[in-house]
């Protein structure tokens, strides 16, 4: 009988004879959470793009194929839709002492997020307004400009930043934040769907940075 996912990751460790504590100090995460994933149980573990770069990271270490760790855990954990709130859950379980503030800003971020959600959905027993026709594709959300956002384009250097977001309905990303940028540009930008050949939708299937050089009238 085969090993488990987390049992050939474990064996595969152990063989290289790498340490967990050294994996979750690298990674900044709890010991615990690796463990878990040797044990096959990610139900604390984060969705989305965080548990694809820490299992990435993770199978980089032990020296794996750090690509086809990745596809085999989504084929056996399949991610469904997840609340904001559920994801900052998720981090603040499996963040460390180690973490900093940095993370801890993150986690707290993403709850403010959550909230000012919530509170625009409305009341939860509100009554269900009557079905209507189609509407045309909503224009980039007109949002409060956002410090960590103009903080993250300062320090790459960049002319601004664009968030994109996974709307695991329609299976596509979605330009959800911005900053630096005009508004009809933002409102411009299409949909992408994650096998798109471009750097967005690169970047949220390898969980990895994905840069393109601009030259001359190209950023």
């Amino acid at each position: 009988m085969e090993a488990s996912f987390g049992t050939r990751l474990r064996q595969q460790r152990e063989r290289r004879g790498v340490e967990l504590a050294a994996i979750a100090e690298h990674m900044k995460v709890k010991r615990s959470l690796l463990e878990a994933l040797e044990r096959d149980d990610l139900k604390y573990w984060p969705t989305g793009i965080f548990r694809r770069s820490w299992v990435r990271n993770y199978a980089q270490a032990i020296g794996a194929d750090a690509d086809a760790v990745v596809r085999e855990m989504c084929a056996l954990y399949p991610e469904e839709e997840v609340s904001v709130e559920a994801i900052a859950s998720a981090l603040d379980r499996a963040g460390s002492e180690s973490s900093g503030s940095r993370a801890l800003n993150l986690v707290s971020w993403l709850r403010g997020v959550a909230r000012r959600d919530s509170a625009a959905d409305g009341p939860p027993h509100a009554a269900a307004p009557r079905p209507s026709p189609p509407l045309p594709p909503a224009p980039f959300p007109r949002r409060e400009p956002r410090p960590e956002l103009g903080d993250a384009a300062r320090t790459l250097g960049a002319v601004g930043v664009v968030l994109w977001s996974w709307d695991a309905r329609s299976a596509v990303l979605r330009p959800s934040l911005g900053d630096g940028y005009p508004q009809a540009v933002l409102s411009a930008l299409p949909d992408v769907p994650r096998d798109a050949e471009n750097a967005v939708a690169a970047a949220f299937r390898r969980a990895e940075m994905c840069v393109v050089t601009g030259g001359g009238e190209a950023t």
